[in-house]
């Protein structure tokens, strides 16, 4: 089946089960544009307008959102949703179609549109990427984060198409405020440019002494990352150490009285933690900033921030590292597909 003669070609994204933890219900799948075959941005719409994502039926939709694409350099970011079951059994394949010269993309708060890529859990999700003032939250939340100036910090290459470097200096991304409280996720990836210790490193945070915040160089230390939601700092190391100029992917949970951080594939330990107090406040990226203290400043690359009100299985975040990490080996991409239309020859009589 065709989605719509309009689309002139598709390719087949299967996805590894291999790589994916258990089965999982409306999974947000990475594409990194660039894994796609030739072809794609010789005929795909310079805006991404005429993206669309099915299922293997090759006709049901499901949402997408184009983050970024460069058709003059082949690259881009795209997420969908895996609407119904990614499943671990067996591979799960969808059909991406472009070549709709007319076509321009779903409005993101319509079913098929970005907003709707995300599940009602996500509190918050930016894709880190912008040169001006503005982190656009891709959630329909609107939380919308702004940088310190239209510059500061800077646009730079992620792990997910952009992120923003930090200067260790005074860099920040502040949101709009969000409440939130127990349970709770906060995901990042991080990539220090130096592990020098003496300071909390402020990844991600929402307040220092009532809620939580994810860092690295906890205790003072150089070599582990730390989650907590009060300020009593407790010591969550045992996941992995903080490597200079190295991405991690790191996940900081808390339910019922306990917290735990993990980094790439590892959980380390678990500490007996308060939850959140429930407060209406600014999320902080890259840096504490209550008091003007700039000390405790990230110094390097922050992408792909995501906060839920739900704590999210150990097999959703091992699936989340193996897409976000390797893309091209979660899924494989076929050959381009032409829309061939079928014209029944004229019988004539003579």
């Amino acid at each position: 089946m065709w989605y719509n003669s309009s689309w002139l070609y598709r390719q087949k994204i299967t996805i590894d089960h291999t790589k994916v933890g258990a089965d999982l219900t409306d999974y947000p799948v990475y594409v990194n544009l660039a894994n796609l075959s030739s072809g794609f941005f010789s005929h795909v719409k310079s805006d991404g307008g005429d993206i669309r994502i099915t299922k293997s039926d090759g006709i049901t939709e499901v949402p997408v959102e184009v983050v970024s694409i460069t058709v003059g350099s082949s690259i881009g970011e795209i997420h969908f949703k895996a609407t119904g079951t990614l499943a671990t059994a067996s591979d799960t394949e969808f059909y991406i179609y472009y070549g709709n010269s007319g076509a321009s993309l779903p409005a993101i708060d319509s079913t098929y549109g970005a907003e709707n890529v995300w599940d009602s859990n996500y509190k918050l999700v930016y894709h880190m990427d912008g040169s001006g003032s503005s982190i656009i939250d891709s959630t329909s939340n609107s939380i919308d984060g702004t940088k310190l100036t239209s510059t500061e910090p800077t646009e730079a290459t992620g792990i997910l198409g952009k992120a923003q470097h930090f200067d260790g200096r005074h860099d920040v991304i502040t949101s709009a405020n969000l409440t939130i409280d127990d349970p709770l996720t906060v995901q990042a990836w991080a990539k220090p440019d130096t592990t020098t210790p003496g300071a909390f490193k402020r990844i991600v945070e929402n307040n220092y002494i009532t809620s939580f915040t994810l860092l690295t160089g906890a205790g003072d230390t150089a070599d582990e990352y730390a989650f907590f939601t009060t300020d009593d700092y407790p010591d969550l190391s045992g996941a992995g150490d903080i490597t200079d100029q190295s991405w991690s992917y790191l996940v900081g949970t808390h339910n019922a009285g306990s917290s735990r951080i993990r980094v790439n594939t590892t959980n380390g330990n678990t500490a007996t933690n308060p939850a959140p107090s429930s407060v209406n406040i600014p999320v902080y990226i890259g840096r504490y900033v209550v008091g003007g203290d700039t000390k405790h400043s990230f110094d390097g690359l922050i992408d792909e921030v995501r906060i839920s009100n739900i704590v999210r299985l150990d097999n959703w975040f091992l699936t989340e590292y193996n897409n976000q990490n390797s893309p091209s080996t979660f899924y494989s991409i076929g050959s381009e597909e032409e829309d061939v239309v079928s014209f029944v020859p004229s019988i004539i009589f003579i």
